[in-house]
């Protein structure tokens, strides 16, 4: 990865991307545990061809999903926002992104790092007091024995192991060991890589993207490189990516192929997760520590859910539900 150098990205754009068409967003549904699927064998060539495009030039469409408000008569707790005007003041974007990755695909990390990794304003971490600098991306691996720590754009979880090769720990054995390895990645890892990156104090937001994802990162940045404020200026964080209806009694939930949250909201959802009743038991040798709700329910799903209720314990401030589509998942 590295810098090929660029200008700052014109502020303005973000902004008038506001004034255009809004994406669809998916109709309340409920995620099952077979969403996931295994990234394609044809992904590096795919991602050659989605290098040239732009992938959605809509503009953002916000939500509030009100502790405080009454369900909908079907139980939804997510609105269209309908408050005073937002207003939109820029600010210097740094975005730690993390890529769930596993050790077994190769080829594919190598297909990030030659398409959109190679992109003005993405760059390594050791970059990012550069202002040029906007997305700070790194490939986060299980432990599998320490070979990924000699990767300069990696991170290992040593907490979190690699899921086995042989599937021998989950009872539900009707799906292929390909989609239960990706359940595996996304319900363990995520919440380990956003303890992770906590320590990155610098960031203005923290992402998790799936492998099998291709994010038009462009555009993302002109979406983030402006925040939304009232009217008497105060800052509205945001809760980033492909809103859907419905999720875990009616909270909504953002798709897991690709969501980032502002870095103040970090804190305080660790904090609501913190206090979640965790889960007994084993994976792969060792002692889990992450709450039953991310075994039982999909991690797009918990993550919402998550904040909010930690918004309605005033655990975490009042946020924005920010709905985009910037990226082809499945590849």
């Amino acid at each position: 990865m590295k810098l090929l150098g660029l200008g700052i990205l014109p502020l303005v754009l973000a902004l008038k991307r506001r004034t255009e068409g809004t994406p669809q967003m998916p109709e309340t549904l409920e995620l099952v545990l077979g969403n996931a699927a295994a990234p394609s064998r044809h992904l590096p060539e795919k991602f050659v061809n989605l290098n040239a495009q732009r992938i959605n030039a809509t503009k953002l469409q916000y939500l509030r999903c009100d502790p405080k408000a009454p369900p909908l008569a079907d139980g939804e707790r997510c609105r269209p926002y309908s408050g005073e005007e937002l207003h939109f003041t820029p600010r210097p974007l740094k975005l730690v992104l993390g890529v769930m990755a596993m050790t077994s695909q190769s080829a594919i990390q190598e297909s990030h790092r030659n398409t959109w990794m190679k992109n003005p304003g993405v760059c390594s971490m050791s970059q990012h007091k550069d202002p040029r600098c906007k997305i700070f991306p790194v490939f986060v691996f299980g432990d599998a024995g320490g070979a990924t720590t000699k990767l300069p754009d990696a991170v290992t979880l040593e907490n979190v192991p690699e899921p086995p090769q042989q599937w021998d720990g989950f009872e539900d054995t009707k799906h292929e060991a390909g989609w239960k390895r990706s359940w595996w990645t996304s319900q363990f890892k995520t919440p380990a890589w956003l303890a992770y990156a906590k320590q990155f104090h610098w960031a203005t937001h923290v992402g998790k993207m799936d492998s099998d994802t291709f994010p038009d990162v462009l555009s993302i940045m002109e979406d983030l490189a402006s925040k939304p404020v009232t009217r008497f200026g105060e800052e509205w964080p945001v809760v980033y990516g492909r809103h859907f209806m419905g999720g875990y009694n009616g909270k909504g939930g953002m798709f897991g192929e690709f969501y980032a949250i502002s870095f103040q909201l970090l804190e305080c959802f660790l904090k609501e997760d913190a206090k979640k009743h965790p889960r007994s038991g084993i994976i792969n040798g060792r002692n889990s520590t992450w709450g039953a709700e991310w075994w039982a329910h999909a991690e797009d799903q918990v993550l919402r859910t998550t904040l909010f209720h930690a918004e309605e314990e005033h655990v975490c401030p009042k946020m924005l539900d920010a709905n985009a589509d910037r990226w082809q998942h499945p590849v």
